[in-house]
């Protein structure tokens, strides 16, 4: 839905950007004066959405900030994190391990660069202190998914799903920071970053309750002093194959009214004029009477329309002969199981998020 917004709050909420303008950047920045941990969430598969994140990670130390948390590597992996990021010399080879083993339907330059950019970091520090890049995320056993159907199989997912736990995601990061006075970037997939925002689990017109998440499982225990910073992501409609804009498209409606200088920019949704923002096509509204932006989340990151947003890159080789038989046993994809080479390569090469958008309603086709 293309929201349709009153001159008098237009003109509200324009003012309102144009006054407490911040870089991205410096609004990460700034929020960490007041809070120890920052979820970021972010729309998967975007580049200017990883670079974002790497630029932020860049300012970080300069800033007392030496802990990150990241969705897209496993605990399992720490030991191998640890050697790549503090070594002498940058091991592509491990970085793509790394990646491999966290997931090899995950194959994306822009996600390994993350610990590129963390051994960057740690070249240029002096001391003692090191910037730590610190993997979340649970081992799954995919190798036990052997046909489409096994996915609606709820003994078989149990299965599959075993290890996964996110309040362990959760502990890891109360652990290494508000337990030791430290504080942190946690950097995910949107739905995992919610702290004070629940999700509804709504079936069949009907509220079933609410999932907690990890930013969830963490603001049980450290409150306000952790936070989550929304990046314009697509939002989820009651139909799962449809997204939509978020707040009806206002968002979208302002940064295509005010000038060029002020859309590249971080605001404050909870406690702001966007926090009253509401949305009447999203699934995120259900489970909650006045359901508002202020309520989804703390801040909110603007960066480009829709129809700008770019693929994140394959990377070269990911799959090769040499993995090419622990790919096929260990691949999200049934689909793959016995696939050549060829197919692996054409399955990373995937269609354009504009095309993808499209598809979705999120967007018309220009």
């Amino acid at each position: 839905m293309n929201k349709s917004i009153p001159d008098h709050q237009l003109h509200h909420l324009k003012q309102y950007l144009t006054d407490n303008y911040r870089t991205p950047e410096n609004y990460i920045l700034h929020k960490f004066k007041s809070h120890d941990l920052i979820f970021l969430g972010e729309s998967h598969y975007t580049k200017h959405n990883l670079r974002l994140f790497h630029r932020i990670m860049r300012l970080l130390p300069a800033h007392g900030i030496f802990y990150l948390f990241t969705e897209f590597a496993r605990r399992e992996e720490q030991p191998l994190i640890d050697k790549l990021i503090f070594g002498r010399n940058y091991d592509e080879a491990l970085a793509k391990e790394i990646m491999f083993r966290f997931s090899v339907d995950w194959g994306f330059q822009e996600y390994m660069d993350t610990f590129k950019v963390a051994w960057e970091i740690n070249q240029k520090l002096t001391g003692d202190q090191k910037f730590h890049v610190i993997g979340l995320n649970d081992s799954h056993r995919w190798y036990l998914l052997q046909k489409p159907e096994d996915w609606r199989n709820p003994e078989i997912m149990k299965k599959v799903m075993a290890d996964y736990d996110e309040q362990i995601w959760a502990d890891l990061i109360l652990r290494e920071t508000i337990m030791k006075g430290n504080k942190a970037l946690i950097y995910s997939g949107l739905n995992h970053a919610f702290t004070e925002y629940r999700f509804p689990l709504y079936r069949n017109n009907r509220l079933e309750g609410y999932v907690d998440k990890m930013g969830n499982f963490v603001f049980q225990k450290a409150q306000k002093r952790a936070i989550t910073v929304s990046t314009h992501v697509p939002w989820l409609s009651d139909n799962p194959d449809i997204w939509v804009q978020p707040v009806d498209g206002a968002i979208d409606a302002i940064m295509r009214t005010i000038p060029e200088e002020y859309r590249y920019v971080g605001f404050d949704a909870k406690n702001s004029p966007f926090g009253e923002l509401t949305s009447t096509d999203s699934s995120f509204r259900h489970g909650y009477d006045n359901f508002n932006l202020g309520i989804f989340c703390d801040g909110y990151i603007y960066e480009i329309p829709f129809e700008k947003f770019e693929m994140v890159s394959p990377i070269p080789e990911f799959i090769n002969e040499s993995n090419l038989n622990e790919a096929r046993r260990t691949t999200r994809d049934v689909g793959l199981r016995h696939a050549i080479l060829e197919e692996f390569q054409k399955a990373f090469a995937q269609q354009s998020l504009h095309d993808l958008f499209v598809q979705t309603g999120l967007i018309k086709s220009s």
